[in-house]
């Protein structure tokens, strides 16, 4: 990252530039693994050139959900629009929607994408070590290959103890939900049912936007592309921190003493340590 080579730098050029995506995962990462001089992947070339392939086609799988997130929300506003443009006064319209339904059932896509990708940086980082591949039965069989890893050598019990409450967590509040709705998003109800309704009183409008399963669909996939963005990097890092030397560690900062500077290092949320949550913050 610090000696960023011909094929990393090919793809961060050609990359969409996000401020967020950047700090969070390129710019977290490097804080990590490659600052104020110290190489952790030296002699480990392989496992240097795995990370940043994996890392690279996360960022991508997340910028194709931002494309995605922002195709709707376009398209949403020119679907209020035309309707607004066709609805008489005191009158109703309705408006079939499949190019919204296209672009969530995109937004899904990438973000199960993501997930699985995510799960290649254990395998990255422990080449051989580590066999679960992708995040399977939401979540459920990197689960089983964690436990699993606790019995292998030098597994930094504490931290994939820490990985393994982060994915519980997470379920809880909202993956098992968005895999639950990617899957439902085959069934022809779901389709059929996917449309705009305007009313017109006077000068008054109201407005109805598609939801499924009672949920406002543009705001949904706000809240899901936040909590997939921050589940990976808090993810990444704690993987970062089982591969990390003797006791280093890492922990979450409770100020931003990044090295790497505004704006970007608003979203470096990690930092080293030496014991859960306590980061050594010393220049």
């Amino acid at each position: 990252m610090d000696k960023i080579g011909k094929t990393e730098f090919d793809a961060l050029s050609k990359m969409p530039f996000d401020l967020e995506i950047m700090g969070r995962l390129y710019y977290q990462a490097k804080e990590l693994l490659l600052s104020d001089g110290f190489d952790f992947f030296n002699p480990k070339v392989k496992e240097h050139d795995k990370f940043i392939a994996v890392l690279l086609n996360v960022m991508i799988k997340i910028s194709a959900m931002q494309y995605h997130l922002k195709g709707y929300e376009q398209h949403e506003q020119l679907c209020i629009g035309q309707m607004k443009a066709q609805c008489r006064p005191d009158g109703h319209i309705s408006l079939q929607a499949y190019e919204l339904l296209f672009e969530l059932e995109a937004f899904m896509f990438q973000m199960k994408s993501a997930l699985d990708l995510a799960v290649k940086f254990l395998e990255a980082l422990f080449p051989k070590r580590f066999k679960t591949k992708t995040f399977g039965d939401m979540g459920e069989n990197l689960i089983k290959g964690l436990e699993k890893f606790k019995g292998d050598k030098n597994p930094k019990t504490e931290i994939v103890d820490s990985i393994i409450s982060l994915i519980r967590d997470d379920q809880k509040a909202w993956l098992k939900q968005a895999i639950t709705l990617r899957t439902s998003l085959n069934h022809f109800k779901t389709i059929a049912g996917y449309s705009y309704q305007a009313e017109r009183n006077s000068d008054q409008w109201q407005i109805t936007v598609p939801r499924i399963a009672g949920i406002d669909v543009l705001k949904y996939m706000q809240t899901i592309y936040t909590n997939c963005l921050e589940f990976i990097q808090d993810f990444m890092c704690l993987v970062i921190g089982m591969f990390l030397p003797g006791r280093l560690t890492v922990g979450i900062r409770d100020t931003n003493t990044s090295g790497i500077g505004e704006p970007l290092g608003q979203y470096i949320r990690f930092g080293w340590g030496f014991a859960a949550n306590t980061v050594d913050s010393s220049d």
